[in-house]
């Protein structure tokens, strides 16, 4: 807390970046472009070195930097689905830890791609029954072998099915 008031992260990834994850080329595209974009609006003091960003975080090592190294008071922890990575790149399995080892500080997201159409659905009802999220969080696009496939929230067939299933 800060003066009293509540500290929510709404952000919070455990990130595998290892290369051992990597599902195709994007994987290491990916992991270098936020590792840039995180490391360049860091201030002198908290850039952590490429070597150090980029592997397997683990749910221990980010709560400790959600609860113990800053005023964090609850975490929302993002399960992904990325095709870039093996697991997502931000696990099912790690948002169900961090939900089950601090679960009056952590809420979660589920994560699903709408481009896989009905496994998506039957994904998203799986996560609603394991983690009881407070949201789902999609990216626009995903990976899949040496392409990118995009899709826009006002496609009824891709989105629409989606948006409905959130409503049960």
């Amino acid at each position: 807390m800060i003066d009293g008031i509540p500290v929510i992260d709404a952000v919070v990834h455990a990130y595998n970046w290892a290369p051992d994850n990597y599902a195709n080329r994007y994987g290491a595209i990916l992991a270098q472009q936020v590792y840039h974009a995180t490391h360049a609006a860091a201030a002198p003091g908290y850039r952590l070195p490429q070597d150090t960003w980029i592997r397997d975080w683990s749910v221990e090592e980010i709560s400790n930097v959600s609860f113990v190294e800053s005023d964090t008071d609850i975490a929302v922890h993002h399960a992904l689905q990325i095709g870039a990575y093996k697991d997502g790149s931000c696990s099912l399995e790690k948002a169900l830890e961090a939900k089950q080892r601090w679960p009056h500080r952590t809420v979660v997201y589920a994560g699903v791609d709408p481009l896989t159409g009905k496994l998506a659905l039957d994904e998203l009802d799986r996560q609603v029954e394991l983690l009881n999220p407070v949201g789902v969080k999609l990216y626009p696009n995903t990976f899949i072998a040496d392409q990118v496939h995009g899709w826009r929230m006002d496609d009824p067939e891709v989105a629409f099915p989606v948006f409905e299933r959130t409503k049960t």
